[in-house]
């Protein structure tokens, strides 16, 4: 999938993390999160005292399939109302 962060937004985000002390876990499957510690795919418990998980979500080409108006990341093009930008019914109005 891909990041809706730059290449370079990302890095800046992983070093300013890792110089605050942070252990950043990027290519980590996770499966569980418990109170102390976190689990990965491969069975390894890593101890944690405070666990932030950031991660985004996908639906790999449905968005392209859907035959609705997308950017170059595949996500679909809405108006703020998440109405798609080329309904013509238009962004309805607060009157209403």
């Amino acid at each position: 999938m891909v990041s809706s962060w730059s290449s370079p937004g990302r890095r800046y985000a992983v070093r300013w993390l890792s110089q605050h002390g942070v252990t950043v876990r990027e290519a980590d499957v996770v499966t569980e999160v418990r109170r102390d510690s976190i689990v990965l795919a491969c069975g390894t418990v890593r101890p944690s005292a405070l666990t932030i998980w950031a991660t985004g979500f996908g639906v790999p080409g449905l968005a392209a399939a859907s035959g609705l108006p997308t950017d170059t990341l595949d996500r679909l093009l809405t108006e703020k109302t998440l109405t798609s930008v080329d309904d013509d019914r238009g962004v309805p109005s607060r009157d209403h």
